[in-house]
């Protein structure tokens, strides 16, 4: 499993309480799922600061996710956008 600061990766099958139902289920079906990985974290430790301090990680690590959800005409659609950590370039 990966490792990336003092986090502990764990086969995500074996953590389904880890996972959305939805994410569990599909990979009950999915052949690669042993691959895939689960970290449990501090729920108190939510701010990215707090996190990576806690958890020796580099802030080019982390992410924020931002989940956002509409409906039109009945049908829902769900939109996801991850936005992370990037270093301004220098310009000269």
């Amino acid at each position: 499993m990966p490792r990336l600061g003092t986090l502990e990766s764990l086969p995500a099958p074996e953590r389904n309480d880890l996972l959305a139902a939805c994410v569990a289920e599909a990979l009950r079906s999915w052949p690669r799922a042993s691959e895939v990985a689960v970290t449990e974290i501090d729920p108190d430790l939510a701010d990215t600061a707090a996190l990576t301090e806690a958890y020796d990680l580099p802030l080019t690590a982390s992410a924020n996710c931002v989940v956002v959800s509409g409906k039109r005409a009945g049908a829902e659609r769900i939109a996801a956008s991850v936005v992370s950590y990037a270093p301004s370039p220098k310009w000269t």
